[in-house]
């Protein structure tokens, strides 16, 4: 019998309650409508706590791609071939840029738009956004800009409210780079014309693989008349799990069009439509996130089997030498701005935690019950006493990971678990919010 580290009873019983928090979280899931994955026995590919192993499988098949020349970023997260848009960079960490709103009306109807989950969804079908005067207002709060985008619903609908926007940003910000999202809906040669003259930098199209297919050669259309115009030609769409060969003819012929790249994204089920993606066979990605959060992103869960076929079709552009930048962009790359914007300002503010450079979560190693006064005789001979805090009412002690690698060495016999957290404000200021317990 393998004898019990010490603290073990405590620690698992701590870490107890983050299981029951994302059985919770899986279960509420799926009272949406649509199901989990299951395996060929009929379970859940993976369990609500057995989160490790998927995860580790994604990062094997990253390290494939790497070797093969893919290039990586992100911890992961972002994993692109021969260019990535200077906007995706920026995205990671979400500073210097931002995104305005046209408004939410859009002649198309996709079954997977999670634009309702945006706030003021219903208000902003009838109303425009003022975008040009948003973005005076926001450099008289001296805000600083190196990315600025333009979204919809369909942007195109608002012609003069976008034109305006972009000579905002060329007379307040010359340096900045721009953006605009759009389906093709209303794309002419004039068009195209008055937004490359009013400064526009990248143009990202959207192709809907369901559409007919004279409905998909018009959008094709619209994206090669747009090259050679911008600095960026892009197209960006989520990837359903059965279209790979569908998609890998698209990346041949935006590569024939002479497209600077796509964003490939993982499908997600927006929390409505569930009879659609029920319907189309889709299910719901078993670990739908490394960390569970309250995350500003709205796009919703992601799809089982969508991250698998992003990854299959960078892995086709590296073997075809496509000069198209091909980036998969999955939904963790989404969520890591808010993290870092949240945590930054406050990182060394709590004692026993550090940011992590990779995930931009701040976390800490706790040691548990019995375990306490060896970890803290520990530190005290290597005088890091001060990376350290003891919580005699929770029992248990945080150490920052940096501080534990130095001596945990030992303390081969105390069992310890690695907290993340986020800082969150209330009126009494910021506090730290533990979000995950992963045992050591």
């Amino acid at each position: 019998m393998v004898a019990e580290l010490i603290g073990q009873a405590e620690r698992d019983a701590y870490a107890a309650q983050y299981e029951d928090i994302e059985r919770g979280f899986l279960e509420a899931a799926g009272s949406f409508g649509l199901e989990f994955a299951l395996d060929a026995a009929g379970n859940r590919e993976a369990s609500a706590v057995d989160l490790v192993a998927p995860h580790a499988a994604y990062r094997q098949r990253v390290a494939e791609l790497a070797a093969q020349g893919a290039h990586v970023a992100n911890d992961g997260k972002s994993v692109w071939t021969t260019w990535k848009s200077p906007a995706c960079e920026a995205c990671i960490m979400g500073v210097g840029t931002e995104t305005f709103l046209t408004s939410t009306k859009c002649p198309r109807n996709c079954y997977f738009c999670f634009n309702p989950n945006q706030e003021d969804y219903e208000f902003f079908l009838a109303h425009v956004n003022p975008i040009a005067q948003q973005l005076e207002e926001r450099y008289r709060q001296k805000a600083a800009f190196k990315e600025l985008a333009i979204t919809g619903g369909e942007p195109l609908l608002h012609l003069p409210e976008v034109i305006a926007f972009l000579e905002t940003a060329q007379r307040l910000y010359p340096q900045v780079r721009t953006r605009l999202y759009t389906s093709a809906f209303g794309w002419t040669n004039e068009v195209r014309d008055a937004l490359a003259a009013a400064g526009l930098a990248e143009v990202r199209f959207s192709v809907k693989m369901e559409d007919a297919p004279e409905e998909i050669e018009k959008v094709l259309a619209a994206i090669g008349s747009a090259v050679g115009h911008f600095d960026a030609v892009m197209v960006e769409m989520p990837v359903m799990s059965d279209q790979q060969q569908a998609m890998e003819s698209l990346l041949v012929r935006l590569d024939e069009l002479g497209v600077t790249g796509i964003n490939l994204l993982e499908l997600c089920f927006p929390f409505h439509n569930a009879q659609e993606f029920a319907a189309r066979g889709y299910r719901l990605k078993p670990s739908p996130y490394r960390v569970l959060y309250n995350y500003w992103y709205g796009g919703g869960l992601p799809i089982a089997g969508s991250e698998e076929v992003c990854l299959n079709l960078v892995q086709f552009a590296l073997e075809r030498g496509l000069s198209l930048g091909v980036h998969y962009c999955s939904l963790e790359n989404k969520l890591t701005g808010q993290v870092y914007q949240q945590n930054l300002p406050a990182q060394s503010a709590f004692t026993g935690y550090e940011m992590d450079e990779d995930d931009f979560f701040l976390k800490s190693v706790k040691a548990f019950g019995p375990a306490v006064p060896l970890v803290q005789d520990a530190l005290a001979q290597a005088g890091l006493s001060a990376a350290a805090e003891a919580h005699e009412e929770f029992g248990f002690i945080q150490v920052t990971p940096s501080a534990w690698q130095r001596v945990r060495e030992g303390l081969p016999k105390v069992a310890a678990a690695l907290s993340y957290a986020v800082v969150e404000a209330d009126a009494d200021g910021p506090y730290l919010r533990e979000l995950k317990v992963e045992q050591l």
